[in-house]
């Protein structure tokens, strides 16, 4: 799934790892309320390293991004 992401929106960007879960959540600064939140269930899958890989790299694109003041963002996810 491909996402697009209006940065001068994005409060935060969290990524959590564990031993079963990987979880990249984004806050908003107009809503704090609301929240965009991927997760996935790690713990029955072979290829771990692969989703956790996929997810670090959405992560670090969005951080960028917003590092370096860009308007808007694409990730997959």
């Amino acid at each position: 799934m491909k996402a697009l992401f209006n940065c001068s929106c994005i409060k935060n960007v969290y990524l959590r790892l564990d031993s079963s879960t990987i979880e990249l959540e984004i806050t908003y600064i107009n809503d704090p309320n609301t929240t965009w939140k991927s997760r996935m269930s790690v713990g029955d899958i072979s290829n771990k390293q692969y989703h956790r890989d996929k997810y670090e790299t959405a992560y670090n694109t969005i951080k960028k991004a917003l590092l370096e003041k860009e308007t808007f963002v694409e990730i997959e996810v």
